[in-house]
C-alpha cells in the first residue's frame, strides 16, 4: 500500500512538473508510450524501473478519477492494483501497434483500454 501511494504521488508530481519543465508538453499517447515503454523494458531487464512512478502513477491516477466519477465516458470499475503493471504492458503494445492514436490525450487512451479490458458489470 505504501509503495502504491508513493507511485501515485510520483505520478502526480510528474504530471504537474512535466507541464512546467517541458514547456507544456502534451500528455498524449506519444508521452505515455515513452514513459511506459521505458518502464516495461527496464522492468524486464532489471526488475525495477525509474519510470515506474511515472507510468504506473499516471495509470493509478486515471483509475482513481475513473472510479470516483459518475460520467459514463470516464467511468472505470475498481481494479486489483496488482494488475496495473500488466495494464502498462498492454498499453505499450497497443500504442506500438496503433501510432494513429498517439495524438489522443493519455488519460483518454488509458480510460478506453480500462473500459474495454475491464468492463463494469451491468
Amino acid at each position: 500500500m505504501r509503495k502504491m501511494t508513493a507511485m501515485a504521488v510520483a505520478g502526480a508530481v510528474c504530471v504537474v512538473s512535466v507541464g512546467t519543465c517541458e514547456a507544456q508538453r502534451d500528455l498524449d499517447g506519444e508521452w505515455l508510450l515513452e514513459m511506459c515503454h521505458e518502464y516495461v523494458i527496464e522492468e524486464q531487464e532489471n526488475g525495477t524501473s525509474a519510470m515506474e512512478g511515472l507510468c504506473l502513477g499516471f495509470i493509478h491516477g486515471v483509475i482513481e478519477v475513473g472510479e470516483a466519477t459518475n460520467d459514463k465516458h470516464w467511468k472505470v470499475c475498481p481494479l486489483d492494483t496488482a494488475k496495473v503493471g500488466n495494464i502498462a504492458k498492454v498499453l505499450v503494445k497497443i500504442l506500438e501497434d496503433t501510432p494513429e492514436i498517439h495524438h489522443e490525450r493519455a488519460s483518454v487512451i488509458v480510460v478506453k483500454l480500462l473500459q474495454k479490458a475491464h468492463p463494469c458489470p451491468s
